[in-house]
Parts: structure tokens; sequence; C-alpha cells
């Protein structure tokens, strides 16, 4: 079929993405480590950052390399559960 590829794989996503979120903040590495206790309830991976995975959702919380920032990713079934926990990081990370 003629159709562009982002058209192709459309039906496939089934997550509304948050895209990169970018905070400027202090020390990234003591917001992660809060993030970390404050989330233990989820399935957590340290690979790349912090990851967290629920069955509805999920974030992943990173420092940059090469800018003072810590950058986050979040993932969800629905645009309601995505708009609400965008909202409660942005409490959480600003307010750190």
């Amino acid at each position: 079929e003629e159709k562009k590829f982002s058209d192709a794989v459309a039906p496939y996503n089934t997550y509304f993405y948050s895209g990169e979120i970018n905070f400027k903040v202090n020390n990234t590495q003591s917001v992660i480590a809060r993030l970390k206790e404050e989330y233990t309830d989820g399935k957590q991976d340290e690979f790349d950052g912090l990851t967290v995975e629920y069955p509805s959702w999920w974030f992943n919380a990173r420092a940059s390399n090469t800018e003072p920032l810590l950058r986050l990713t979040i993932e969800a079934k629905t645009k309601e559960i995505l708009e609400e926990k965008q909202k409660e990081f942005e409490i959480k990370i600003k307010g750190a």
C-alpha cells in the first residue's frame, strides 16, 4: 500500500505518549532517588535512569548527559491517565 509509515503503524499505537518532558532541577540524582522511594509499588528498573511500570502506565526519569536537566517520559493506556500523571510529576519535580 502507498501509505506513510506513521499511518500504517497508527492502529498499533495503543498507548498515549508524553514525549520527552525536560525539567531544570538542581540535583537530578536526588530527584530520581525520591521518585524511586515514592513509586516502590511499581516494577522498577534502573538500566537507563529510573523506569517504573504499572498495569495502565509507566514512566522513565533520567538525567541528561549534556545539560542540567531531568528528562521524563510517560506512557499511559488512556489520555486521562497520561494527563493526570503529567500533572502529578510536574508538581513533584518542580517542588523538588
